[in-house]
């Protein structure tokens, strides 16, 4: 529903305005009891607070030569003004920032060229800078929120990526920690010949190579194997070279020492699917892991890690 403006006239509130308006602007349900000549009255549904005013608008009339105006207005409002956010005009006209006049320190227009002439009209349009009532910083809505467990909630979160080229194994430091009680590993790969996918677990920035790893696995068209007592876990059996090999791996608390170290683990390329598993049966807090080649290189590999809240 649109509402009409109203401007107090000085005597009574009329909607066309006088030719020069003053800057005070009430938004509110009824008309201001005590207002001042060129006052603007918006009739709204609701009182809104407007001071600090995001706009003030400032009359001076000039006795003639002036170069600087600063101080009480003709209206009685003291000049005051945010630099770089004043627009001024002369008798009507939008004077140029820095050539016709100079604003700097918020409480003065000076270096006015030419000077004034008796009876000249400066107005001053001073658009203050205010806060709203009842916000939140990016900060506070981010804390808030709880960003990461909301998306962790939603999906995974990404830790880290790691690619190598032409490597018999690839390593990463780091990674695990107690803020996730599952992590999720994916791995892309090229091997350069058949060869068997090892793993192992790291803790401060070395493989844990003791026999203490033990695993199943199994493929579309052969039995389960086991395995134990290994000095790294045998994850997949790839006879396919040249191929792209995915394997997904699911670690389960790999920072929790006093349940060891599991994890489920699927592996699929062009030509079948091995599906297995395979623990640490050493209690150990870990925060790293190696994939290592049984013979020959990955060509390429890639190896990304993401944390899961549970």
């Amino acid at each position: 529903m649109s509402k009409p403006m109203y401007v107090w006239n000085g005597s009574t509130w009329e909607e066309v305005g006088p030719v020069v308006p003053q800057t005070p602007i009430a938004y509110q349900a009824s008309a201001p009891s005590s207002p001042s000549t060129g006052d603007i009255w918006v009739d709204s549904d609701g009182d809104v607070g407007t001071f600090d005013r995001q706009l003030v608008r400032y009359r001076f009339v000039a006795s003639g030569g002036e170069t600087s105006l600063s101080g009480v207005d003709a209206n009685g409002f003291t000049l005051a003004y945010v630099p770089g956010a004043e627009q001024v005009y002369l008798n009507g006209v939008l004077l140029v920032r820095t050539s016709d006049y100079t604003a700097t320190n918020g409480t003065s227009i000076t270096a006015l060229s030419p000077a004034l002439a008796a009876n000249d009209v400066v107005e001053v349009f001073a658009y203050n800078s205010f806060n709203l009532a009842n916000t939140y910083t990016k900060a506070e809505v981010d804390g808030s929120l709880d960003l990461k467990a909301d998306v962790s909630a939603n999906g995974l979160v990404h830790i880290d990526t790691v690619t190598g080229t032409g490597v018999s194994s690839l390593s990463l430091d780091g990674v695990f920690t107690s803020t996730y009680d599952v992590y999720k590993i994916f791995l892309n790969y090229i091997p350069s010949t058949s060869l068997e996918l090892r793993f192992r677990y790291r803790a401060s920035n070395a493989d844990l190579t003791n026999t203490g790893y033990a695993g199943y696995q199994a493929d579309l068209t052969s039995a389960w194997t086991i395995t134990s007592n290994y000095s790294s876990a045998n994850i997949a059996d790839f006879s396919t070279s040249a191929s792209e090999n995915v394997s997904e791996f699911t670690i389960l608390k790999p920072a929790d020492a006093s349940i060891g170290t599991n994890a489920y683990s699927t592996g699929v390329n062009a030509r079948t699917m091995t599906v297995g598993g395979f623990r640490y049966s050493t209690a150990a807090a870990v925060d790293g892991f190696s994939f290592i080649t049984s013979t020959g290189n990955f060509s390429t590999i890639r190896v990304r890690v993401f944390g899961v809240h549970q």
